[in-house]
């Protein structure tokens, strides 16, 4: 059987149908792009940090996240961007975990997590709520709590210290009536002790003065000692030194030697003499360079000579003399070097 052809009317009717059907789906497809638009518009301006995961066999994959997602990742969405969720939170198997129970479940999850940013600034809280969009979106939305969080920890460490200030009070009290039952008999047991002590002490303060007659008895052994001692040492330099330096001096020798054989004799006067001490005791401020130069003053040599024995410049012996008076205290004065030192023997 031949199908009829259809005819003009038939056919005008169909078009003008197709053609109703293309402008409803224009329509629609508009309507669809800007709901579309709206929704994208709001997922933006979502004041807290929002994510969309898609499923992906047993994982999810990060899709898009919002401008407050952006804010909280500091710019680097796109370290993250198509990334799965195993592989970012490869240490938050819990994180990993509420995902496929949202997504099993198709029930809206949340759960309180912590996060250490690396800047070292302090420790983040968020709750995170997890909820599926069918057929495979899992949308997971980051709200701070830091600052509740914080709080609450405040308060309950506030809270555990109140009791522990309560708990050390009242053993301190329970120690301090303890310690006053005791304190009775430990103070008739002090009385007692103080009463043996003074009795100690007075032993003791006998003693010491017993020992302090013996010692003054040997400091003056000492003392007499040492004068015994400074005596045989001008005696054995006088009679054991001096005559050899007698008969050198009567030899023909040159310049530099007598006037080192002077230097030795006197020296040696002033080792018997207060001079050296004086110098050594009186003056520690003096170098050994200034007292050797001092000694040599002493002995009535000029600076010009001084400089000959010591083998230094006459600059150098003229600038030790200025620091000689200097630490004498006697720079600026109209007191001659020489006499004053050979003054110092008195």
């Amino acid at each position: 059987m031949i199908a009829e052809k259809p005819t003009y009317a038939e056919l005008e009717q169909q078009a003008a149908e197709l053609q109703r059907q293309i402008m409803l789906q224009k329509h629609w497809g508009k309507a669809l792009k800007e709901s579309e638009e709206r929704f994208k518009t709001q997922y933006q301006n979502i004041p807290i940090p929002t994510s969309t995961w898609r499923k992906q066999g047993d994982d999810f994959v990060l899709l898009r996240v919002n401008r407050a997602a952006e804010i909280f990742l500091r710019g680097q969405s796109h370290y993250w961007l198509g990334r799965t969720a195993r592989d970012l939170f490869r240490n938050r198997s819990d994180i990993i975990d509420s995902f496929t129970l949202c997504f099993k479940t198709k029930s809206m999850l949340q759960q309180e997590i912590d996060y250490i940013p690396r800047d070292g600034s302090g420790t983040m809280y968020f709750m995170v709520h997890q909820i599926v969009l069918p057929p495979d979106l899992v949308l997971m939305y980051l709200d701070n709590i830091t600052e509740r969080k914080n709080a609450q920890i405040s308060l309950q460490e506030a809270h555990d210290h109140l009791e522990k200030e309560v708990a050390k009070r009242t053993s301190e009290l329970l120690k301090t009536n303890k310690k006053l039952q005791q304190d009775i008999t430990i103070r008739k047991a002090t009385e007692t002790a103080l009463r043996e002590k003074e009795e100690e002490l007075k032993e003791q303060a006998r003693h010491l003065a017993e020992m302090n007659t013996a010692l003054k008895i040997l400091l003056e052994y000492r003392e007499e000692e040492k004068k015994k001692m400074e005596k045989q040492i001008v005696s054995h330099v006088k009679k054991l030194i001096f005559p050899y330096i007698d008969k050198m001096e009567k030899m023909n020798l040159n310049g530099d030697l007598n006037t080192y054989l002077s230097i030795i004799r006197a020296n040696l006067k002033d080792f018997i003499s207060p001079f050296a001490y004086i110098l050594s005791s009186q003056h520690l401020s003096l170098t050994p360079t200034e007292i050797q130069i001092a000694n040599l003053i002493k002995q009535g040599q000029s600076s010009k000579e001084i400089a000959g024995l010591m083998k230094v410049s006459a600059d150098a012996v003229t600038f030790h003399r200025a620091n000689i008076r200097r630490k004498l205290e006697i720079s600026g004065k109209k007191i001659n070097l020489c006499t004053y030192l050979q003054s110092m023997d008195l």
